[in-house]
């Protein structure tokens, strides 16, 4: 959720159209396999079934031509990793979520073809989730509705999480408008 999250505000939050995706639920249950990360320790098969998504793989289409594809697990044969990669016309950007780096990308004409990369850091200090709480209590201070993080942007966001799962469902894309509140608010209860 936090990846998409990330991706569409990142995308200024554009009017999203098409969502496919499949999740998975293949690690988990087999006992030859090896928790490196130590996630599954705590479950006992015989007290609980196993009913947990290993990862999800999904491609978002926005209405301005923008996509995001995702990968995301918890448990698959592939190295921990958080890398967060950007692709625009003007430049990229990668860094690693929790991170203070961050890395932009370009190619430029100057003189001859070139590749240029430049490497920013952060005031490791200066943590999001202490900047989002800042706002949080402000907006609760003053009363000003905040500019992000919106009621609208999190029912986005939970919209592409349906539409990954009924598309995962039907083995088909889906349209974005086809996941109604209602249907949302059925699956959450």
């Amino acid at each position: 959720m936090h990846a998409i999250d990330l991706a569409l505000y990142t995308l200024g939050f554009p009017e999203v159209t098409e969502v496919s995706g499949i999740t998975r639920t293949t690690f988990g249950t087999r006992e030859e396999y090896a928790d490196p990360d130590g996630f599954g320790d705590n479950w006992d098969a015989a007290l609980e079934p196993y009913d947990v998504d290993d990862s999800t793989s999904a491609f978002v289409r926005c209405a301005d031509g923008s996509t995001i594809s995702l990968e995301a697990a918890w448990a698959t044969n592939r190295e921990s990793s958080t890398d967060f990669v950007v692709r625009g016309t003007e430049a990229g950007a990668s860094f690693e979520i929790g991170d203070n780096d961050l890395t932009i990308l370009e190619t430029g004409t100057g003189g001859c073809d070139h590749y240029a990369d430049v490497d920013l850091s952060g005031d490791p200090s200066i943590t999001g989730h202490l900047e989002q709480d800042k706002r949080f209590l402000e907006a609760v201070a003053t009363g000003v509705e905040p500019q992000t993080n919106t009621i609208e942007e999190a029912l986005t966001v939970q919209r592409v999480i349906d539409a990954i799962y009924r598309s995962s469902e039907t083995g088909r894309a889906q349209q974005l408008a086809d996941a109604s509140d209602q249907e949302i608010q059925a699956r959450l209860d």
